[in-house]
């Protein structure tokens, strides 16, 4: 893995982790998203989530399940217009964020490769 495709990883891995932690910090979508950033749609197919699933725009990654889910919280006020929060008190988002999560780490090359 090119060493900015890393870098952009790691930032996006640390994305996740602050939503996990906090009710208060936002996902933005493709705004806050140091992947999609670096390869924008013109590049999506260097993408290391791209390269794992073979689909663009994160489908048929868990972050297609969370932002379906977190959405549905807007009429909770959850969505303020600028992005997309974990609900307080709601443990799908909280397994959700996880799983993007999760899945975000996997695509860390294994054994120091790159």
């Amino acid at each position: 893995m090119k060493k900015g495709t890393l870098e952009a990883l790691k930032k996006s891995i640390a994305k996740w982790q602050k939503i996990a932690k906090s009710t208060k910090e936002m996902d933005l979508g493709r705004v806050n998203c140091a992947l999609c950033y670096l390869f924008g749609d013109d590049l999506c197919e260097e993408c290391p989530v791209y390269k794992k699933t073979k689909k663009k725009y994160c489908r048929d990654t868990p972050y297609a399940e969370w932002s379906k889910h977190a959405s549905g919280h807007v009429i909770n006020d959850n969505y303020f217009g600028d992005g997309l929060r974990r609900e307080p008190g709601c443990k799908k988002c909280l397994i959700l964020v996880r799983e993007e999560l999760n899945f975000l780490k996997s695509l860390l090359p294994k054994g120091g490769k790159k």
